[in-house]
């Protein structure tokens, strides 16, 4: 629909048999400067069945499980083009539950680059593939984003799982497509003992419990974690392990403030 100051799409609406999508979008003139267009977008996705929902929209199915729920609000600068992403601010929302992240290698299904996770149990200081040969299972991950001229940071990303729990905090460029992340994994012991008998994991830890409270919250070095510094592109991240007493713990325990500083330090020229 035509509006003042140029066009309006409410509602959209996507069905795709495993999913919907919901939302709004507007191509206007900037606010502020009337030689400028401005763009904006919020969508909300829920599905069923994760590797059918990412086959649907075009990924590879790197993730199976039983939910998925993604919302977002943008803006950028221009007309609804395929590089929007490069230059938005926003933030954005995600959700999956009960499900595995599956064995593959680096790059495949990039999902925006947002899920360095998948990047990490081939690198794990404890070996469980020959259990796992499907995926590393989880019962939830979550985390928020915030978008800033085509950059997603995130303070909260995390996995919660029967054997594992993983954190991430950091910068994913979806301009530059790489990454400049610290993770956290926390194995659970006592469930990795058990891998050997009868039974795999215990009593699901609690979707309800964000990992960001149970890691990142609790005194470091005390629990059994190992560290890793993501970086690199999405092709080809160097997950490289940080021992303890190398780990520089500010971003993890104040990471808010932290991801304010750098997104600030990457608007200077």
């Amino acid at each position: 629909a035509r509006v003042a100051g140029g066009l309006e799409a409410e509602p959209i609406r996507i069905e795709g048999g495993t999913f919907t999508i919901e939302g709004n979008g507007a191509w206007l003139v900037h606010p502020n400067d009337d030689a400028l267009r401005q763009s904006r977008l919020a969508l909300n996705l829920s599905g069923k069945n994760i590797a059918a929902v990412l086959s649907a929209l075009g990924y590879e199915p790197v993730i199976e499980g039983e939910s998925l729920t993604v919302g977002g609000e943008l803006t950028w600068l221009g007309g609804p083009d395929e590089g929007f992403l490069e230059r938005a601010d926003g933030n954005i929302t995600m959700r999956m539950d009960e499900g595995s992240l599956l064995a593959v290698e680096p790059g495949s299904g990039r999902l925006l680059g947002v899920l360095s996770l998948a990047a990490l149990p081939r690198r794990l200081s404890f070996d469980f593939s020959d259990v796992f040969d499907d995926g590393l299972g989880f019962d939830t991950i979550q985390g928020d984003f915030t978008i800033d001229d085509g950059n997603a940071y995130t303070c909260n990303l995390g996995m919660e799982g029967s054997v594992a729990d993983m954190g991430v905090v950091g910068r994913t460029g979806l301009g530059a497509r790489d990454y400049d992340q610290l993770a956290v994994v926390r194995p659970h012991v006592s469930n990795l003992l058990a891998v050997g008998g009868v039974v795999v994991g215990g009593p699901a830890a609690g979707a309800a419990m964000l990992l960001f409270s149970q890691i990142f919250r609790k005194p470091l070095s005390t629990l059994g974690e190992s560290y890793y510094r993501i970086k690199g592109s999405w092709d080809d991240p160097s997950v490289e392990q940080i021992q303890g007493n190398d780990l520089d713990a500010a971003p993890l325990r104040n990471c808010e403030a932290f991801l304010a500083d750098a997104i600030t330090e990457s608007l200077k020229p």
